[in-house]
């Protein structure tokens, strides 16, 4: 992953419900980490490679248990596959330049298989361009876009602040 680029996870709606009795706002991070969110027969919709194909382009990737569409520095959705099922789905926006085509792409993508969003704060979104480009917009990838120099100042004097406390 690239500094300018936000990566969201999708998630299955029912598991959520199953794990939680309702769609939560937030999930813990090591929650997150234990639960297998694409097992007990949750799975994309039959199409869901075409699908993806539809508005980005598949590419070859480093493993055979990852299939990707889009661009490993651009747009990227990236489906990480266990005997051919799938077991983790993210996106990655590319916020040089937000490709809304792209973005809409995906929400739809999101709504025809039951998916959320979670955030890289782990907030659960849903699938809406406009809460997307909120969250991305508001993004440190977007603030590195906007102004890189001071971006990475704002880092350093954040380390060295950490580092004399």
């Amino acid at each position: 992953m690239a500094i300018w680029q936000y990566t969201f996870e999708l998630i299955p709606r029912a598991k959520l419900i199953k794990l939680f009795g309702d769609v939560p706002q937030t999930i813990d991070a090591d929650d997150y980490e234990q639960v297998e969110w694409w097992s007990d027969g949750t799975n994309l919709t039959a199409d869901f490679e075409n699908r993806l194909a539809s508005f980005a382009a598949s590419y070859k990737s480093w493993s055979a248990d990852v299939k990707c569409w889009g661009a490993e520095d651009g747009n990227v959705v990236q489906a990480i596959l266990d005997g051919g099922r799938v077991v983790e789905l993210s996106v990655r926006f590319d916020l040089r330049k937000l490709d809304e085509a792209f973005l809409h792409n995906v929400v739809g993508f999101a709504r025809d298989n039951e998916c959320v969003f979670l955030t890289e704060s782990m907030k659960i979104t849903e699938p809406s361009a406009d809460v997307l480009k909120a969250t991305l917009m508001s993004s440190n990838a977007r603030r590195f876009v906007e102004d890189p120099r001071r971006y990475l100042e704002e880092l350093n004097k954040n380390r060295q602040v950490l580092h004399t406390a």
